[in-house]
């Protein structure tokens, strides 16, 4: 009789004499996968590309043909896209009346800003046309007609009158205008962000800096890490539960980001403080 693919697995590894840490240790797989995997419980699993490169490599360390395990796991993850599917259009119901609601909004801002700016030039006209009138008003006032001297009068020139060719200019005051240049301009530097990594477990992470230079990339096990790196930021994390992520000694949250299925979080860390999901 042919045995199914776990109970293939706990055959093969109880005959090599090995337990599920000695393979964990052996193969570079967390315990907890190998458990999950054992026991045919996908729900706990990373991501796609993890989970069947972690298979491949468990069932050819024991010897196994894995095709049953991948058929089992591919209908497994396209039940998972139908239900996904189902919430997805139940969701863009719900925002369907909110967008309703939000436009209606937008139409009545609309019209309030509209009807500011007309009255503004409104406003803006009858203050114009005044100050013209009023200017009228004083220019007419200012028409003097020039006195007539008599036929027979001499012309001569006032006491206090003087030839704008006796006008010394020596006396004039020169203005020294000093321009001051600011040689103390300081360009902002770009520096190096410092990101603190606690694992929990275990966890594979990935990280990547803005040149998709990778900073880490590596099965984690339980303890703290540092590494440094230029915004924005690229993460993947395996088993998001097990992580914690400090960007200068700030703690990021990136729940919004993880897949409630896999536990599995790809996302962006822009500008210090923004979170970008990343889609695979």
């Amino acid at each position: 009789m042919k045995l199914n693919w776990k109970s293939q697995i706990g055959e093969m590894r109880s005959s090599k004499g090995l337990s599920v840490r000695d393979c964990s240790k052996k193969t570079k797989i967390p315990e907890g996968f190998l458990s999950s995997l054992e026991a045919g419980d996908f729900d706990s699993f990373p991501a796609e590309i993890y989970s069947k490169f972690h298979i491949q490599t468990y069932f050819n360390f024991l010897e196994i043909d894995p095709i049953d395990c991948f058929e089992a796991y591919d209908l497994y993850l396209s039940e998972l896209n139908i239900n996904s599917v189902d919430e997805s259009m139940d969701s863009r119901d719900d925002n369907s009346y909110k967008n309703i609601f939000k436009f209606s909004k937008v139409k009545v801002l609309r019209l309030k800003i509209i009807i500011f700016l007309v009255f503004t030039i409104f406003l803006f006209l009858i203050f114009f046309t005044q100050n013209d009138s009023s200017e009228n008003i004083i220019n007419q006032n200012l028409n003097i007609n020039p006195v007539e001297i008599p036929e027979g009068v001499d012309e001569k020139p006032l006491p206090f009158e003087k030839d704008s060719s006796e006008i010394e200019f020596s006396n004039l005051i020169d203005t020294e205008v000093e321009f001051t240049e600011d040689k103390s301009v300081k360009l902002n530097k770009v520096e190096e962000q410092l990101i603190n990594i606690e694992v929990d477990g275990e966890s594979w992470i990935v990280v990547k800096d803005k040149n998709e230079k990778n900073l880490l990339y590596e099965l984690m096990q339980t303890g703290s890490y540092e590494i440094k790196g230029f915004s924005p930021l690229i993460f993947q994390i395996g088993h998001s539960p097990s992580v914690k992520i400090f960007i200068e000694k700030k703690e990021v949250d990136f729940t919004r980001a993880i897949k409630s299925a896999s536990k599995y979080a790809h996302f962006r860390f822009i500008e210090g403080q923004r979170i970008e999901s990343i889609k695979d």
